[in-house]
């Protein structure tokens, strides 16, 4: 509970399947695009300690031995 007395939900918004419409369409458009082919997903976290640098993480995926960037985020 937060300090109102809000139950705190336990999966962050960006994460939540069923309420988040930008990653069900994105979910959609990948499974369209890879189809039957198999993929392979890969997720690049860096950690930076310093206080002037920020985070990041990568999301691609390979598919026929091409690799796709799917996601490039920074945190900060």
């Amino acid at each position: 509970m937060d300090e109102q007395g809000n139950e705190i939900p336990s999966t962050p918004a960006e994460y939540d399947k069923e309420t988040n419409r930008v990653s069900n369409q994105l979910i959609e458009w990948l499974e369209a695009f890879i189809g039957d082919r198999e993929a392979t997903v890969y997720r690049m976290v860096t950690e930076i300690d310093e206080k002037n640098e920020f985070d990041w993480e990568q999301l691609y995926f390979e598919i026929e031995n091409k690799v796709y960037v799917l996601d490039f985020y920074q945190w900060g």
